[in-house]
């Protein structure tokens, strides 16, 4: 037992303790948010999905793999309609890190959004692809 703790701590790089870190914080995180958040059933049914398609996929399901992938496709498109306002809060958060603003700096005017929002469904419609670009000292009210 003591060989393998040592063997592990010979071949462990830099850039695998970089990576645990970076799980590790990904994970603490999202755990915290979820524990704030009254929609982590939701998160929890998501997850339950994702295990279900994994069982699928490891025993070669071929159909119910299929139908979990559809599934999952729409729920992705769920899941960013329905915490669509915590995403945004979390990229304005990440755009502002080192800034010290006070958080009623960070959120958008209902108007400000609307106006975006109109116009990326405007040109949804026409399907005319954009590539939206928000400078990073600029908030969203400052459109």
């Amino acid at each position: 037992m003591i060989s393998f703790v040592k063997q592990l701590f010979l071949n462990l790089r830099f850039a695998d303790f970089l990576d645990i870190s970076v799980v590790a914080v990904f994970l603490y995180f999202t755990f915290t948010w979820l524990r704030k958040k009254a929609s982590r059933s939701i998160v929890i049914g998501i997850g339950s999905v994702l295990f279900l398609y994994a069982i699928a996929r490891f025993f070669n399901m071929y159909m119910t793999s299929m139908v979990f992938q559809a599934g999952l496709t729409a729920s992705l498109v769920m899941l960013v309609i329905i915490f669509q306002e915590d995403i945004r809060m979390v990229i304005e958060r990440l755009a502002t890190i080192g800034r010290f603003q006070s958080r009623h700096q960070l959120i958008a005017s209902n108007k400000t959004v609307e106006a975006l929002v109109e116009s990326v469904c405007n040109l949804a419609r026409d399907k005319i692809g954009a590539l939206i670009v928000l400078k990073a000292k600029n908030l969203l009210t400052d459109i």
